[in-house]
This record gives structure tokens, sequence and C-alpha cells, in this order.
């Protein structure tokens, strides 16, 4: 037996009408199509698959493969199990039996897989601001993407003047790193954010890491966030220019077992953490850290009031509530830091750092 596996660049991998430019497609016929051409069928004289067996049609005109069975094409028939009879499955091989002029048999599996760095469903993109553009596109604006490989690009944005609303997107980083490189995400005149997250919408982003190219010469701030907004099983690493780690403002957000690193930043005041709650309709302004004691954050962490005198929020009070995690740099006196612990929770100091836990 033997295994043949198509790498390329495809839009997708389970042969269906996503496959557009037929890639897939086209790359396996033209190996099926080489099984006889490679010594004209003196090796290779039929292929079995899922019950019936194909031999080489010698007037077949098709440019990859003329194996048939009556006037069903084998290529034709795998397609179409994918397509309409859910019998080839994303992801899982297509096993065929090789038979030789002996009658002898041996086994094959075919497996494809993208280069594409993300995909939605079983469509890849080229970008993972492009895979995030199109579920906040789709009709009902509700999408998982995925990244399957190591890889950076561009800021991602969600923008209200864009008709981005009630999106509800998780970006699933798989275990990978994402690498932030110019342009980046923001308002014009400001597109300075690794992620820019206007409100009205839901945003998870969770599992793996993200961090900074050397290059970048504008992603100022990791998260700009104004949505509803969960960091969940992430590690956060600044670039030398990248001032702010998670920044928000009219925005709730939940950070579960996240780690963020400022030691890169070579400018003045940084912020790990800085919330800003003088925002109108504030009672959904807030930020829970909820962290085990193994992520660190590294970093000043910030609770103010952009306007002091003119705040929306009763009594100007923070809205930064940590239950649990580990804390380093913070920029704070432990009576400080004291003030975002939520109730409920303790904090001890160990080696400087400031270690909070649940009750």
């Amino acid at each position: 037996s033997a295994t043949v596996n198509f790498e390329g660049e495809y839009k997708a991998i389970n042969l269906g009408l996503a496959d557009e430019k037929k890639a897939a497609m086209n790359d396996m016929a033209r190996y099926l199509g080489a099984l006889h051409r490679n010594d004209k069928g003196a090796s290779i004289k039929a292929i079995k698959y899922n019950g019936a067996i194909y031999t080489w049609d010698t007037k077949g005109t098709l440019k990859g493969s003329n194996w048939k069975y009556g006037s069903q094409t084998l290529v034709n028939k795998i397609v179409t199990d994918f397509r309409e009879n859910a019998v080839n499955k994303e992801g899982q091989p297509i096993n065929l039996v090789l038979v030789d002029a002996n009658k002898n048999e041996a086994n094959i599996s075919l497996n494809f897989q993208s280069t594409l760095p993300a995909k939605v469903n079983s469509v890849y993109y080229d970008s993972l601001a492009k895979a995030v553009e199109a579920v906040a596109n789709s009709e009902n604006k509700t999408g998982t993407v995925i990244l399957t490989k190591d890889s950076s690009g561009e800021g991602i944005g969600l923008y209200g003047n864009k008709g981005h609303k009630n999106v509800n997107l998780i970006i699933d980083l798989g275990g990978n790193t994402y690498t932030f490189k110019d342009p980046g995400a923001g308002s014009p005149g400001t597109e300075t954010q690794a992620f820019h997250l206007e409100r009205d919408n839901t945003v998870t982003v969770k599992n793996g890491k993200i961090n900074v190219s050397p290059e970048a010469k504008n992603i100022k701030m990791i998260f700009q966030n104004y949505c509803t907004l969960e960091i969940e099983d992430l590690d956060i690493v600044a670039g030398n220019i990248t001032q702010y780690a998670i920044a928000l403002n009219y925005a709730k957000t939940t950070i579960k077992n996240v780690s963020v690193d400022m030691s890169g930043y070579k400018g003045k005041n940084p912020s790990a953490v800085d919330v800003d709650h003088n925002y109108k309709d504030t009672d959904i302004v807030g930020l829970v850290i909820e962290n085990s004691t193994n992520k660190v954050i590294d970093g000043p962490i910030k609770s103010y009031c952009g306007s002091k005198d003119n705040c929306d929020v009763e009594g100007c009070a923070t809205k930064l509530k940590i239950v649990s995690g580990r804390f380093r740099n913070t920029g704070l006196t432990e009576e400080k830091f004291k003030a975002y612990v939520k109730e409920g929770s303790t904090l001890r100091v160990e080696n400087g750092d400031f270690v909070v836990e649940k009750n």
C-alpha cells in the first residue's frame, strides 16, 4: 500500500464547488492519467474504486485521466461522491486499488492538503484577513476562521461603515503563530492596530500566539477593542514599536489564560492592559481577567477615565476586575493593584509578582 499526498494553494480540498479553479481535481486527474501514460499501460491495467473496476479508454480525449467504467469517468465519480453522495469526506483519503497485468493488487490512498493559511468551513483563503472578511460579509455574519499554519499578514478589522454589525466571529489560531505586519487596521489615518474591532459585534480570538514583525513600522497596538471580546489561551508578544497590547474603549472584554509580554517594546509609556471607560452606555464597558497563574501578564496595567470631569460612568469607577492570574511589572503599588482584585479572590506578592487566586 502507498499514500500519495497532494499539496497546493487549493481554495478547497473537498473537490466540491468551492474548488473554483478545480486545482485539486486537476492535480488528481493528472496523477491518475500518469499511472497509464507513464508506460502506456504496461503496468497498471485497472483501478478499483467504490465497487467498480475502471479501465483506460484508449479513445478517450481527456488531457488528464481517461479511466472509465462504462461511460462514467473515474475522476467524475470521485468528484460526484464528494459533492452529492458524501462518500468522500474532507480530510479523509480517497482509497483506490491498482490492478496490474497479472491481477496483482496494491492499495493507494490519495490525500489533499491546502497550503493556504486560513479557512472557513471547507473554503481556504490566502490570508487571515480575507477569511475574517468572508465571515463578516456572509449572510448570517457568523463563523469560525481557523489558522492552518504559522502565518503572517496585515491587520484585521471589523468596521461599522463597512456593514460589520452583529458579526459573531471566532478566530481559532489552531495552536499556530500569527505575525502581524504592515499595513495595520484602524480608522482612516490611524491604521496602527493589529486588531481593530468596532462595537455591536462579538469576537473570540483563541488558541495560539500573536506577535509583531520586527519590520513593522505602524503596528503600535495589538488589540483596539470596542466590541464584546473574549481572548482565550493566547500568548501576546509586543513588537519594538507596540506600545499597547490590549486596549479597550466601549467594550466588554474577557481574558482567559492569556500571557502578555511587553519586553520587546523600546518606547515610553507601554501598556499591557489599558482600560478607558469614558464612553456613553458604559454599563457594558469592562475587562475581566481570569488567568491561570502560569500565564504572566508582564507590563503596565492602566484603568482610567479619559474625561475625568465629564465621565459617563457613575462614580468614575474602574471597570477592571481581576479574578486570577500572575502579573509582573504592572507599574502599580500593591495597594493600587488590590483595588482591581475582584471580591472573592485573594492577592499575594511572590518574588515581586502580584498573584491573584480565587478563594
